[in-house]
């Protein structure tokens, strides 16, 4: 039973690492943390981040959430709270 449990760790972990690697690596991703104009952050590139923040979401169960930060401290969320998905911009 340890090992079964250890197992089960390693495996979220393990998918855990892989949403972060999606989200880091990923250029469009770079582009909005360092985007100053906040109509391309918010229309231009906010939406495939969103549908990006989603899709990590979806890959890994056991993640009911996501923030982005930027250099700036403006950040982008993706929650998933019991009674569905909600998505929002803070600027700060």
């Amino acid at each position: 039973m340890i090992e079964q449990s250890r197992q089960k760790i390693d495996s979220v972990l393990n998918e855990i690492k892989i949403s972060t690697n999606i989200a880091v690596n990923n250029k469009i991703i770079q582009e909005f943390t360092v985007a100053d104009d906040d109509y391309k952050r918010s229309f231009e590139i906010g939406t495939y981040v969103i549908d990006l923040m989603e899709y990590m979401r979806s890959f890994n169960s056991y993640v009911n959430g996501i923030v982005i930060n930027d250099n700036l401290g403006r950040r982008v969320y993706s929650l998933s709270p019991a009674n569905g998905d909600i998505f929002f911009f803070k600027s700060t």
